[in-house]
């Protein structure tokens, strides 16, 4: 993935009520929006949009996926 753009979030992380263990964070709005309007045509399955994250020192690719309820994009982060 092209390094096209830059975007910070800073947004309570909360654990998916399921048995996967999974954390994600809500993307804000208004960048939720600028991601779907700008790569929302290359988006894959579910409506996911590709991303490289990086928290702290950490960098690793993964994807966005949109969610209905929010009108945001969830950042899903994996626990270890």
């Amino acid at each position: 993935m092209s390094k096209e753009k830059t975007y910070t979030v800073k947004s309570k992380v909360w654990l998916y009520p399921g048995m996967a263990g999974w954390y994600f964070v809500n993307v804000y709005k208004k960048q939720s929006a600028e991601l779907k309007e700008k790569y929302g045509r290359g988006s894959r399955g579910f409506g996911s949009i590709p991303v490289e994250t990086t928290l702290g020192q950490t960098t690793w690719k993964s994807s966005t996926f949109p969610d209905k309820q929010s009108g945001t994009y969830l950042l899903p982060l994996a626990s270890s």
